[in-house]
């Protein structure tokens, strides 16, 4: 007993010192305060000191080994979990405690706790991405499924059929490893553990062997890190940091994403670059237990790849610049980048935009400066790529999640705090000096022209229960999804000499890529201010004759349907030129995330088109899977919809929130009057779209003086919201069918 009296005093005493020594950024990219370290922050820390400390031997101390429960008091201290990352039930007597990441700690988060019977607590990730989440234990019942959902909306999931003792707390970390393992254990009927599902819904006698699974596809990658045994790792027990090391290096070598014809969680190695087939398919290269990580693919510090320690040291010194006044940072050399070596290359471009214009949120101030006090954070690697011409992986996308206390005036001058994922491109170079991430710097995807690409899902509820038959008989019309491609092609490219957006002249876009008819799909203008945002005009891949207008309104591509029943939608037309010719015929599998599009551009002057490409961040779910994502209750616009309506200066779109659903960004009418042959389509931007905590309920919608004549029941009228879920956009809609 004093030999264990002598080694706690010992280990208590180094971890003092270490605070002591610590600065305010000291192992953390996010600032300010640092959380408490913790009396046992990993048990490979455990096993080092104890071993310095010369007490006892540390040969049965495996730093892999699942983590005992632990008493609920002296959870925050043992794992270094901040106030600020505890939750839950105040009244609860035991709990759940561990770390999100991916690569880096998912620092401010939301982590929900939901057991086998729907009961649910929750709370936020503290800035390392920790948490402590209380509960009554005679009312959680296992298995339990625990989620942490960031501020894009992205999902990982993971899994426990443990449940805390009275006074104690057991361990759940969540992670790309803990979502694969859930995946495998998920009932066939959830269509991934991005989904609305309880714990019911998890197969418990499956766990084992999924975890099983899940060390096989890892146990080389690990011992590549550094552990000489791996056989006692569990990804949802062991205590682990996301600090680039260890388990950590694992985990930052793999990328995360889900398959988009079934859901099921897909790990594959990130630090190789992706490669595409002719047709814009990727490559597959998954991670299991037949194709494990590979000892090569794993980033250790020594790796050309932008790895954890070079990202993070980027953000650390971005969000010092952030936090400077903008005279002190406009006087910071380190921080105004003269020579392009340190944060953003001198050559920065993305879709046509310098930095402030690509970033207008952040950069929003009345000279174009960021709004200080800003600070990036939980930085992701999507995936690695190889530039047109290179003999290595140069290009890296990054998901950063931006907090702001507000905006600029060039941006609403709004002093509520918002919170919103961006993705950011670095290129590699072997020849830079002075960059802060080593052999990475901030570069942007370098095309010339104003345009992405992303997944587009359509949501419609039929709220006249006479047209709800799936019979395309010229009346009925169906609650249905949709999925597709969205394009969003500007007229206007950036002009840095003005920092303006000017007419690009371009009259045509033919876009091809997974999914899209083989010929092509064509987007020109729908009006001759040549600045506007192209629409389809046609999905033959005929390019049309410069000054040729679309009247189409639609710029997403639907590639597929379903009723939200799941059955084929019989009510398609698929004559529509910015529809699939059947509601069934796409093979989503194929719509990866990093599918790469090609599109050619046609610009007035010149009959050859300009060549350049994008990759999806996000994959093309079915619209199967889509039917299941939650959603914002609409059904309190039964009567803005339904006619007759008597005429109004406005209309109001309300709705209900429903946690995990979409943003909602902006608000807008489909009012089709078929009795005077008119269609009135106006909209309106939601305040609190990017609020760390929105509480809107309603939006109004003028369309000006006309204002919205009455409407017969003869007319078709819909309301929908618009606003965007893990990389991709969402629309919903409410409508009623005469």
């Amino acid at each position: 007993m004093r030999s264990r009296i002598r080694q706690k005093r010992c280990f208590m005493k180094t971890r003092d010192e270490e605070l002591k020594g610590a600065g305010p950024l000291h192992g953390t990219a996010f600032g300010g305060r640092l959380p408490r370290l913790g009396l046992l922050a990993s048990a490979t820390v455990l096993a080092a000191v104890l071993s310095a400390c010369g007490g006892g031997s540390t040969a049965s101390v495996d730093p892999l080994a699942p983590a005992e429960q632990s008493d609920l008091a002296k959870a925050p201290d043992l794992y270094g979990i901040d106030s600020s990352g505890v939750g839950g039930d105040g009244g609860g007597d035991g709990g759940a405690a561990g770390g999100a990441g991916d690569g880096a700690p998912l620092g401010r988060a939301t982590v929900t706790l939901t057991d086998s019977q729907g009961n649910t607590v929750s709370g936020t990730t503290d800035a390392n991405g920790k948490f402590l989440l209380k509960y009554k234990t005679s009312v959680f019942k296992p298995p339990m499924v625990l989620r942490v959902v960031d501020a894009g909306g992205n999902v990982l999931a993971s899994a426990t059929d443990e449940s805390a003792a009275t006074g104690k707390v057991h361990r759940i970390s969540v992670n790309p490893l803990t979502d694969k393992i859930t995946s495998d254990i998920l009932q066939g009927a959830v269509t991934g553990t991005d989904k609305a599902y309880d714990g019911s819904k998890l197969d418990a006698s499956k766990l084992a062997s999924a975890k099983a699974n899940l060390l096989a596809s890892v146990s080389t990658a690990l011992q590549t890190a550094g552990f000489g045994d791996t056989s006692k790792f569990d990804a949802v027990k062991s205590v682990y940091a996301y600090d680039g090391n260890g388990v950590d290096a694992v985990i930052e070598s793999i990328s995360h994403t889900r398959d988009p014809g079934t859901g099921v969680t897909q790990l594959r190695a990130k630090l190789t670059g992706i490669q595409n087939n002719a047709d814009g398919t990727v490559v597959s290269n998954l991670i299991t237990a037949a194709t494990p990580l590979p000892s090569s693919a794993v980033a250790l510090p020594s790796n050309p790849a932008l790895t954890y320690s070079k990202l993070n040291a980027w953000v650390v010194e971005l969000n010092r610049c952030l936090a400077l006044a903008p005279a002190a940072r406009a006087a910071d050399a380190n921080c105004i980048n003269n020579t392009g070596e340190r944060l953003v290359s001198n050559s920065f471009k993305n879709s046509s935009m310098d930095l402030a214009a690509s970033y207008s949120n952040l950069f929003s101030n009345t000279d174009r400066s960021a709004v200080q006090g800003s600070t990036a954070s939980n930085p992701v690697v999507l995936f690695t790529a190889r530039s047109s011409g290179s003999n290595v992986d140069d290009i890296a996308v990054v998901e950063l999640t931006i907090n702001q206390p507000g905006t600029g005036p060039l941006a609403g001058s709004s002093t509520t705090p918002i919170s919103y994922t961006s993705t950011f491109v670095f290129r590699r170079d072997d020849n830079l000096t002075r960059a802060v991430a080593g052999n990475w710097i901030l570069k942007g995807n370098q095309r010339n022209f104003n345009w992405s690409i992303e997944p587009e899902y359509f949501r419609s509820t039929q709220a006249n229960p006479a047209r709800q038959a799936n019979v395309n008989d010229g009346k009925n019309y169906p609650s249905f999804a949709t999925a597709g491609l969205r394009l969003n092609f500007s007229g206007a490219s950036f002009d840095p000499a003005t920092a303006t957006f000017k007419a690009s002249g371009v009259y045509a876009v033919r876009l091809t890529g997974p999914g899209l008819p083989s010929g092509g799909v064509v987007w020109a203008p729908i009006d001759t201010t040549g600045t506007s945002v192209l629409r389809i005009l046609n999905k033959t891949g005929t390019i049309p004759s410069p000054g040729t207008l679309t009247t189409v309104p639609q710029r997403d591509f639907r590639m597929g349907g379903v009723t939200l029943g799941g059955e084929p939608l019989a009510v398609w037309n698929g004559n529509l030129v910015y529809r699939a010719d059947s509601p069934s015929g796409t093979d989503f599998s194929k719509i990866q995330m990093a599918a790469q599009y090609q599109a050619e551009i046609y610009v007035n002057g010149s009959s050859t088109p300009i060549i350049e490409t994008a990759r999806l961040t996000a994959p093309i779910q079915a619209p199967s899977l889509v039917t299941s994502t939650p959603m914002h209750d609409m059904s309190g616009n039964l009567a803005a919809v339904a006619p007759p309506r008597a005429a109004s200066s406005t209309v109001t779109t309300q709705w209900v929130r429903v946690a995990g659903a979409p943003t909602i960004d902006s608000a807008s009418t489909y009012y089709m009057y078929n009795s005077i042959n008119k269609l009135i389509v106006a909209s309106a931007n939601v305040s609190d779209a990017l609020s760390v905590k929105p509480t809107s309920t309603s939006v109004t919608i003028s369309n000006g003086a006309a204002g919205f004549p009455a409407a017969t029941t003869a007319d078709y009228l819909e309301l929908d919201i618009y606003g965007r879920l893990a990389r991709a956009y969402y629309a919903q809609g409410y409508v009623y069918s005469p």
